[in-house]
C-alpha cells in the first residue's frame, strides 16, 4: 500500500461537502478540538447583497459560443454518473454530450467545470472576482477561516447508494480541479444515508462535537446513544435513500452493517408529477387570485408526444424526455419554478392559484396530496416494505427514524412513518422556506455535510474495497496482469496479490468484472444513454468496447483472455486518462484517514 506524500499538518482540518442536485453545503471539523464550522457563501460586497448562505444554489451559467446560446445548468448532479469527460481524439471533440434539451447540446466536461467552479468559491487561493461568491464559516474569523482551508487533510464526499465508481471519480476530479486537496487518497466517498446517521451520534470514543448555533433548521447533531434498530430516511431532488442499521451501543460501526434501498424518485420527480396531474390534465378554471406572479403559455411546450410517467413511480425513460422537453423553453421552464413553489406553499396553505396563459387555475392541497403524494408515500411502504425483510427486522424493532433531505422533510412523509413504525421515535429536519419561486433551494446547511465532515472519526463505516480499489483500477490491474492463456479463480487471485492487491476485500468485484461487468459510465446503459446525444450514443467507443466479452468462461471453469477486445478496452482507457488528475496506477492509501 502506498504511503501518502502528504502527511496530515499538525493541526487536523476535515472537510465535508455535500453536492446536492439543487445545492452544495459544506462543513469545517477541527478533529483536536472536535468543533464544527458551518461554512456559508455571500455575495460580493459590491452587488449590494451580503446575506449569509448555507447553501450554494448549484446553478452555473455558460457563456455563448459559437454553437451554443448562453445557458443557465442547473440540477445537473445526475448527469455525473454519465461518463468519463474526455478528448476523442478519433472524433475531435469532447465526448460524451448531453441532450440537455430538444434543442441544445453540450459537453458532459462542461458539466464537470460547472462543479469544479462552485467548489473553487472555498479554495483561499484563487483570487476573487466579482463573478464568485465569497465563502466564510461561522465561529471563524475570515483569516482563521482561510488559514483552515489551507490545512484542510481530508475531504469527504457522499454519493446515492448503487452508483457507480464513475460518479465517484467524476467527484475526485473536480475537487482536485478545485486544489482543495493534492491527492485523490484524501478524498473519500460514503454512502449519503450513512453520512445522514453520522450527523446524529456519537463518535465512538463517546466524545463530545463541538458546535456553533446552527442557522435557519431545526436538527439534531451529534447527540444521540441511540441502539438498535435504525432507519434513515434521505431524500432530496434526485434518489429517495432508506438504510437499516442495528445501531451496536458503544461499539463502533462498520460498512456492513448497512442494508440500503434506492428509489430513482423524489423532489424532481414530485415536481414532474405536479405538473403532469395537476396542471396538464386538468380543465382550466377562472376566478381568483393569482397568488404567483407568473404568465405560463403552454402552447410554448409541446406534450403531445411524451407519454407522461405513472405518479410515484420512476418510470426513468419517460422522465428523462419530459426533462428535456421541460427544459427546452422558457414556458416549460416557468411551469418547472411554478410546481416548485406548489409544492412549498401547499404545505402552508389549502390552495394555490396560478395563471395560464389567459386562465386560472386553482390547486387544492388535497388535491396534491392524493394525486401526487399519496402515490410516492405508497411506493415508499413497499420500498421500506422490502427493506424490513432483506433485513429481517419487524416493524415493532424499529427504534428511530432520521430524516434528512428536503424532500424528506415533508409532513406527509412524518405522518406515513409515525403510522408505520408506532414504537420508532422519529427525528425530522424542518426548514426555513424560500422566500419567493425563484430561491427554491433550501437555504441552510445540510445534515449529510455534518455527517462527512466527521466520517475521520468513523473510519470502520467507510468501504475500504470501494475507496482502495475502484473498479476501474481492478480493470486495469487485470488487463495488466492476465496471461495469455485460460486461467482459473484462483490463479486470477494469486497474479492480483502479487501486485498487492488484498483480493480478500476485493473479490466481489474482480468476479463482476470477470463476468462482464463493466462500470455503468464506461459503458453506456439503458435508461441513463437517453441523456447523451445520438451522436454520442454511436460513438465508436462505446461500440468497441462492448463489442464482445473481455473474458470467455470455459466449461472447465477457466477464463479466456479477448486479446482483441482488450487492446479496444485498454485504448480507451487510456484516452480517458489522458486530461485527468487521477490515473488509477496505484490504490488509494487509508493512511492519511488513519493518521489524520
Amino acid at each position: 500500500m502506498r504511503i501518502s506524500s502528504h502527511p496530515p499538518a499538525s493541526e487536523s482540518w476535515h472537510l465535508g461537502i455535500d453536492i446536492g442536485t439543487t445545492g452544495i453545503s459544506a462543513v469545517l471539523f477541527h478533529r483536536e478540538t472536535r468543533q464544527l464550522y458551518p461554512i456559508y457563501w455571500q455575495s460580493n460586497r459590491s452587488q449590494g447583497d451580503d446575506r449569509q448562505k448555507f447553501r450554494l444554489p448549484a446553478i452555473v451559467t455558460l457563456a455563448a459560443t459559437a454553437d451554443t446560446p448562453e445557458f443557465v445548468l442547473q440540477h445537473f448532479k445526475p448527469y455525473l454518473k454519465l461518463g468519463i469527460p474526455h478528448y476523442s481524439p478519433t472524433l475531435l471533440r469532447w465526448e460524451p454530450a448531453l441532450q440537455s434539451a430538444d434543442h441544445l447540446q453540450l459537453p458532459l466536461s462542461w458539466v464537470h467545470q460547472s462543479l469544479q467552479s462552485l467548489l473553487v468559491t472555498l479554495n483561499p487561493n484563487v483570487p476573487n472576482t466579482a463573478a464568485l461568491p465569497l465563502s466564510g464559516a461561522m465561529g471563524l474569523g475570515e483569516k482563521a477561516f482561510q488559514h483552515a482551508m489551507r490545512q484542510v487533510v481530508t475531504v469527504g464526499l457522499g454519493y446515492p447508494a448503487g452508483w457507480s465508481d464513475t460518479y465517484s471519480f467524476n467527484l475526485r476530479e473536480a475537487v482536485l480541479g478545485a486544489r482543495l486537496v493534492a491527492e485523490p487518497e484524501q478524498i473519500f466517498l460514503v454512502e449519503e444515508a450513512i453520512a445522514t446517521l453520522l450527523s446524529a451520534i456519537r463518535p465512538a470514543d463517546q466524545t463530545e462535537i463541538q458546535l456553533p448555533p446552527h442557522p435557519g433548521q431545526d436538527v439534531h447533531l451529534h447527540h444521540a446513544d441511540w441502539q438498535g434498530e435504525t432507519l434513515v430516511f434521505h431524500a432530496g431532488a434526485t434518489v429517495t435513500e432508506m438504510a437499516m442499521v442495528n445501531l451496536p451501543g458503544r461499539l463502533p460501526l462498520h460498512h456492513q452493517d448497512f442494508q440500503f434501498r434506492t428509489l430513482p424518485y423524489a423532489g424532481s420527480s414530485l415536481d414532474q408529477d405536479i405538473i403532469c396531474q395537476l396542471i396538464l390534465n386538468r380543465e382550466r378554471r377562472g376566478g381568483g387570485e393569482v397568488d404567483l406572479d407568473m404568465k405560463i403559455a403552454l402552447e410554448e411546450v409541446y406534450f403531445d408526444d411524451l407519454i407522461f410517467p405513472a405518479p410515484g413511480e420512476p418510470d426513468l425513460a419517460q422522465r428523462y424526455r419530459l426533462h428535456q422537453r421541460l427544459t427546452d423553453s422558457a414556458a416549460g421552464q416557468a411551469l418547472l419554478e411554478a410546481a416548485q413553489y406548489l409544492k412549498i406553499k401547499l404545505q402552508q396553505q389549502s390552495s394555490f392559484t396560478l395563471k395560464l396563459g389567459e386562465a386560472y387555475q386553482t390547486i387544492l392541497r388535497q388535491d396534491l396530496a392524493s394525486q401526487v403524494i399519496l402515490p410516492y408515500v405508497q411506493r415508499l411502504n413497499r420500498e421500506l416494505n422490502a427493506l424490513l425483510t432483506q433485513t429481517g427486522t419487524p416493524v415493532l424493532a424499529v427504534q428511530q427514524v432520521i430524516c434528512s433531505g428536503g424532500t424528506a422533510s415533508l409532513g406527509a412523509i412524518a405522518r406515513w412513518l409515525r403510522q408505520k413504525l408506532p414504537n420508532a421515535t422519529i427525528i425530522q429536519d424542518t426548514y426555513d422556506l424560500p422566500p419567493s419561486p425563484q430561491e427554491t433551494c433550501i437555504p441552510s446547511c445540510s445534515r449529510v455535510a455534518y455527517g462527512l465532515a466527521v466520517l475521520p472519526l468513523h473510519l470502520s463505516v467507510i468501504d475500504r474495497c470501494r475507496h482502495q480499489y475502484s473498479d476501474y483500477y481492478l480493470l486495469q490491474e487485470l488487463l495488466r496482469v492476465f496471461p495469455n492463456h485460460p486461467v482459473t479463480i484462483a490463479e486470477i487471485m494469486i497474479l492480483l496479490e502479487h501486485q498487492g492487491i488484498d483480493t480478500q476485500i476485493c473479490q466481489a468485484s474482480i468476479l463482476a468484472l470477470l463476468e462482464g461487468h463493466l462500470p455503468a459510465g464506461l459503458v453506456l446503459t439503458q435508461p441513463d444513454a437517453l441523456w447523451l446525444t445520438s451522436e454520442s450514443r454511436a460513438n465508436p467507443d462505446y461500440q468497441s468496447v462492448q463489442l464482445a466479452p473481455l473474458f470467455a468462461k470455459q466449461p472447465d471453469q477457466t477464463y479466456r483472455p479477448n486479446r482483441h477486445q482488450w487492446n479496444h478496452l485498454r485504448s480507451y482507457l487510456d484516452t480517458l486518462l489522458t486530461t485527468t488528475h487521477q490515473k488509477l496506477a496505484e490504490p488509494l492509501a487509508l493512511s492519511v484517514w488513519e493518521e489524520a
